[in-house]
């Protein structure tokens, strides 16, 4: 199984913070970043760009 997490909000402190806790939740269980979750990040000057997530997918179904 592979988890998706999107930080959407990372310009806000409370929730850039929270975020890092539930990656470290991941970790604690022996879910590595760029393995068992993938990981999306955005701001609100800068939105998530298609091409990214595009990409993540193609690595997640293909493995490149």
């Amino acid at each position: 199984m592979i988890y998706w997490e999107h930080a959407g909000r990372m310009d806000d402190p409370y929730y850039a913070n929270e975020f890092v806790k539930k990656m470290n939740t991941y970790i604690a269980n022996g879910l590595m970043p760029g393995r068992d979750v993938v990981v999306s990040f955005e701001t609100l000057n800068s939105p998530l760009d298609i091409k990214v997530v595009k990409q993540l997918i193609q690595q997640v179904i293909c493995g490149y």
